[in-house]
This record gives structure tokens, C-alpha cells and sequence, in this order.
């Protein structure tokens, strides 16, 4: 047994001095360029796809995972004679997002067409907004190294995502899947005011906190919600910007730092051994941790730009300019978005640390893990607890037990019951729990906090309710649709009373449903 121990203690101090030294690494490219008379400038652009359960300019839907070719309308795939529908919920989210990245929103908006060949974009052009664009000039104020930066955002537009390509290199031909063409795109451009790949990721993972905020995209980096290009160049201080090179589609915030730090010390061999930085598009090759080129980078002209003629200007309305006559439904109302904005991380953080003086590292911590800001409030609120106990039991036990995942969504398998966690908090400060390390871990889990999935166990206790119900199991089998899922909820609502609300309802609803669903 002490030799395993010995051999798991070894392997964790070889894992983190591996992290350590990668850090370093990673760490001193900036610095070393900066030793050498060098400055890093890096601009990004991200693509984040609008939560929407249809397209942009189609009503095909959008489902991750659907099957090959199975979500493509028409427009999609440029049928002749087909023209664009705009969605006016992808219109609200950008608004909503341009409103929260404290940008200028343009009452007149216009789409243009940009022209490019490639098999999947049928058309043979995208439908962006490059004239004028749904919103310019914000700013985001984002945390690093406990020191808080603002990047400023040149501007917010609509536009539709292409297709994708899939390669089979065994035959030598390539397909094509149209289910993501046409999908809700905003672009989102800054200028370049990121000087490290550990400043751009502090950037992006704010901007990831934002649009979940407002849920106005998922931000699901591994199934491609949200994308960034990053724009790297090096100069001399005082000197014009240097020849910049474009990293495409990096989608996770690890690749997008590794990928920025690795073009800096490229870049800087090649000047420092007295050559030029081409002008060029580059991918990430992540299983080796460098960066390669793609193609020329395309001159504004190349792409021909021109007015969408299938697409009316975008108008967007106030309070004071909304037409009287009319749906009003079919216009959207800035005023009426304004009111819905939540408050943004970075002023939750300030608020925490001004009024109930946590400490920076503390409201961060709070802020970035999904629902934690507003159990803190109502925690807060139900009675005079201490904000320190409240704090603990957040950050260390009830962390523990919630298991967050490394795309900072809330594991929806369990549940808070607001009296239940406060209970908890009242017990130790009652002095009541003598280890709260361990023991609010295990109250969590006794109190009924965590929701049992056990499918077997949910399985006999909707027998046991069926047994006792003949006459419930007899409608069910002898009804459909709505009034046959009434009394599926009924058999729901029954085992979730008998065992005092411990199962997880969805998933029992399912369960039941399942049993039922080749019955006549």
C-alpha cells in the first residue's frame, strides 16, 4: 500500500512540475521578445453561433449532432430561386450581446454579400455585414492576474456560417454536410490590444461568461458554438505594426494561448535572423503544438463585396421611434432589450468585493461557476449569515460535490435546494459540524441535495406506484398525446412524493415514458 501511495505521489509531482515548466515556457515568450526589442500585438476575431433553434435566413433547424444533410433547407443549399428570410431572434441576440459589450448600436443596419468559392458554401458567397455593421466601438472589461484590463471592440456583426468538409483520405474525395450552413453567426472583432496568449484567453473566457449571461450562444468550444481567429504581429516600440499572421478556427482556450505564444517565438527567429514575416493564414496543429500555413491571406478586393439585393436594410427601433401602426412584435425594441440585461461579470465582482468584501480571487471564483452569484444573494438574503461561512461552504465542499466541467456548465444532475444548503450554513455557524471539510459534503449529500439517477431504483419505484394504481397504468395504455402525458406526470409526481422528492424528474419522466411508449 505505501508503495502505491509513493508511486501516486510521485506521479502528481511529475505532473505538476510538467505544468510548471510548460508555464514557464509559455511564460517567457512575450518576455523574450520584449528582451530582444519586440512587441507582441494580437487581435482577434471570434465567431460565436447565435443559440436559435433555426438558421439565419432559413427555418431548417440547428441541432448539434443531427445526422449528415438531415437540417438543410433550400437557401441553405442555394437552390435557385430561393431568398433569405432574416430570423428576428438571432437579430435580438446580437443587439442583446452588442449591449453588453457596451458597444454603439446602428438604428440602420445593412447585409452585404462576400464572395468566395468553396464547396461548402454553395452559393458561392456568405451573407455578412461588412458596410454597416449591427454595432460598433465597445469595450470589455475582463480580469488578469487580478488586475483588471479593457479590450476594446470595434464592432458586432450578423452573418451565416458555411457548411463543413469532410475528407476521407483512403479514397480521395471529400463530402460535404450542409446542416451547419446557414446557421446564426456573430462576429465579433477587436482591435489589437492583446499583448500574450495568456491575455487573449483571459479575454475570451470573459467573453464566454458574457454571451452564457445572456444566453445567446452556448459557447461550447468543442462543438464548435465558439471560434476564434487570432491576428499576431510583432513591431519595434514607437514603430508602425509589423506584418501580421492569421491563426484560424482555434476552439478551446488552451489551443488559442499555445497557438499565440508558439507564432510569437516564430515570428521572432524569423526577424531576429534578419527575414520578413509573410502575410499569410495559418492553422494550429494541436497534436504538435505549431502553428502551419493555410493559404495568402486574401486582399479586401479579393472577396468582392456588394450589397445583399434579397435583404431589406435592418431597422431597429426605441421606445420613442416604434412605429404606432403595425404588429409591434415584428420590431425590435432596443428600450425593451436594455431592461432585460443582467448585470455583467465583471460589475458581480465588484459588487461582491465592495459590498461584502470577499476578496477578488474569492468573487471570481463565484462569478465564473454558473448560478453560484445568485445562491450567494439568496443566501445572503434569507437571514444574517456570515458572509464567510456562506463563502467556504460555496467554494470547498459544495464544489466538491457540484463537479464542475472544464467548459464551466453547471452539472444539471444536481440541483440546490436553497433551505437544504442553508440549513447546512446554519449548522456550522451553530458550531454543530465539527469537520466541515468533510462532514457538509456528507449532510449535502444525506439532506437530499444530490439527486439520485440511479435508473434501476426509479424503475421499481414507478412499479411499486403502478401496482398500487391499476386503474392510472389502465389510462395510460388505453390514451395518447397530451391526455395520455398527463397521466405519465401523474405517475411522476406520485414516486417523486413517495420518496420525498429524491429521484431527478426529468429523467424519471423519461423512464416512464420509455415503459409506455409501444403500448396502443
Amino acid at each position: 500500500m505505501r508503495g502505491i501511495n509513493s508511486l501516486l505521489t510521485y506521479s502528481r509531482i511529475r505532473k505538476y512540475l510538467s505544468r510548471f515548466i510548460q508555464c514557464r515556457h509559455r511564460s517567457t515568450a512575450v518576455e523574450v521578445a520584449k528582451n530582444r526589442g519586440w512587441e507582441p500585438v494580437i487581435g482577434l476575431e471570434i465567431h460565436a453561433q447565435i443559440t436559435s433553434k433555426s438558421k439565419l435566413f432559413s427555418t431548417a433547424g440547428t441541432e448539434y449532432k443531427a445526422p449528415v444533410n438531415s437540417q438543410v433547407a433550400f437557401m441553405d443549399s442555394a437552390l435557385p430561386g430561393t431568398l433569405p428570410v432574416l430570423n428576428q431572434r438571432c437579430v435580438e441576440a446580437g443587439v442583446l450581446t452588442a449591449l453588453a459589450l457596451k458597444s454603439d448600436i446602428n438604428y440602420e443596419s445593412y447585409f452585404d454579400r462576400k464572395h468566395y468559392f468553396y464547396a461548402d458554401m454553395p452559393s458561392g458567397y456568405q451573407i455578412t455585414q461588412q458596410r454597416r455593421p449591427l454595432a460598433k466601438s465597445g469595450h470589455v472589461t475582463y480580469l488578469l492576474d487580478k488586475t483588471q484590463r479593457q479590450a476594446r471592440i470595434i464592432q458586432l456583426q450578423l452573418e451565416q456560417d458555411s457548411g463543413k468538409s469532410l475528407h476521407d483520405t483512403n479514397q480521395h474525395i471529400s463530402l460535404i454536410d450542409l446542416n451547419r450552413a446557414g446557421v446564426g453567426l456573430m462576429e465579433i472583432v477587436t482591435e489589437p490590444d492583446f499583448t500574450s496568449g495568456t491575455d487573449a484567453r483571459a479575454f475570451v473566457k470573459e467573453l464566454i461568461l458574457i454571451l452564457t449571461l445572456l444566453e445567446t450562444c452556448r459557447c461550447k468550444m468543442e462543438e464548435g458554438n465558439l471560434r476564434v481567429d487570432a491576428s499576431i504581429s510583432l513591431h519595434k516600440p514607437n514603430t508602425p505594426l509589423g506584418t501580421r499572421c492569421e491563426v484560424k478556427n482555434l476552439n478551446s482556450l488552451g489551443f488559442l494561448e499555445k497557438a499565440i505564444e508558439y507564432e510569437i517565438n516564430r515570428q521572432l527567429d524569423v526577424l531576429t535572423e534578419g527575414g520578413e514575416v509573410e502575410n499569410e493564414t495559418r492553422m494550429f496543429l494541436s497534436d504538435e503544438g505549431r502553428t502551419v500555413p493555410m493559404r495568402d491571406k486574401e486582399k479586401v478586393h479579393d472577396y468582392r463585396f456588394m450589397p445583399e439585393p434579397n435583404l431589406l436594410p435592418l431597422r431597429l427601433y426605441t421606445n420613442s421611434t416604434l412605429p404606432s401602426e403595425g404588429d409591434s412584435s415584428q420590431n425590435i425594441n432596443v428600450d425593451l432589450l436594455k431592461e432585460w440585461l443582467p448585470v455583467d461579470p465583471m460589475e458581480r465582482r465588484n459588487r461582491l468585493v465592495h459590498d461584502f468584501q470577499l476578496s477578488m480571487l474569492h468573487a471570481n471564483q463565484i462569478v465564473n461557476m454558473p448560478g453560484y452569484w445568485e445562491l450567494f444573494y439568496n443566501l445572503k438574503k434569507a437571514s444574517e449569515r456570515s458572509t464567510k461561512h456562506i463563502t467556504s461552504v460555496l467554494l470547498k465542499e459544495l464544489a466538491e460535490v457540484l463537479k464542475f466541467s472544464a467548459s464551466y456548465e453547471l452539472n444539471s444532475e444536481i440541483p440546490i435546494k436553497l433551505e437544504q444548503l442553508g440549513d447546512v450554513i446554519d449548522l456550522l455557524l451553530k458550531e454543530c459540524i465539527i469537520n466541515s471539510e468533510l462532514d457538509v459534503v456528507k449532510a449535502i449529500a444525506t439532506r437530499g441535495l444530490r439527486l439520485s439517477r440511479d435508473a434501476t431504483e426509479m424503475e421499481a419505484a414507478v412499479d411499486e406506484v403502478l401496482k398500487e394504481s391499476r386503474d392510472l397504468e389502465d389510462k395510460i395504455k388505453k390514451t395518447s398525446g397530451k391526455k395520455q402525458q398527463r397521466y405519465l406526470s401523474a405517475v411522476v409526481k406520485e414516486v417523486m412524493r413517495k420518496s420525498n422528492n429524491k429521484y431527478d424528474a426529468v429523467l424519471l419522466l423519461d423512464i416512464v415514458t420509455e415503459r409506455f411508449k409501444d403500448d396502443k
